[in-house]
């Protein structure tokens, strides 16, 4: 025979359906939530990768301008050399801020300036480099970060 509900055990399972219901809602919220926290983690990781690349990028061309540098003054290519002074104290640097990543590479001696700048730049070295370098490092960068750069 049939087994017959009462009014009251009817109402009983309409109240479960509906809060099932309410509880699967909010399981599926929360499902979606934590997609879209996973999704902006690996988002925030993609570019802090980005960044380390460009910082590693910018201390790799540091580098390679001070070689660069080193092997063509090393035959006195930019001036004669009489204490070798101002070619062992060239230096390269990296540039890390907030909004900036990049190098540098510069004197330590005070006649670096003139070195630099005198006689209409005729022995000029350091920003021939630089500009020699720029282009490849520049490919590099957009290579790292696609359009943005």
């Amino acid at each position: 025979m049939p087994v017959r509900y009462s009014s009251f055990e009817k109402r009983d399972t309409r109240k479960w359906a509906k809060e099932n219901k309410a509880m699967s809602y909010q399981a599926e919220q929360q499902a979606l939530k934590k997609n879209i926290d996973a999704v902006c983690f690996n988002i925030k990781g993609f570019n802090a990768r980005k960044v380390y690349a460009s910082v590693v990028l910018s201390q790799y061309y540091s580098a390679k301008a001070i070689q660069l540098f080193r092997k063509f003054q090393a035959f006195n290519a930019f001036w004669t050399n009489r204490t070798e002074t101002a070619y062992n104290t060239v230096f390269g640097a990296l540039i890390d801020t907030q909004t900036e990543v990049g190098f540098l590479i510069a004197h330590k001696v005070e006649y670096g300036v003139y070195l630099e700048l005198a006689n209409d730049r005729k022995h000029e070295s350091l920003v021939p480099i630089i500009i020699d370098l720029d282009a490849e490092f520049q490919k590099d960068l957009r290579e790292i970060w696609g359009d943005a750069a």
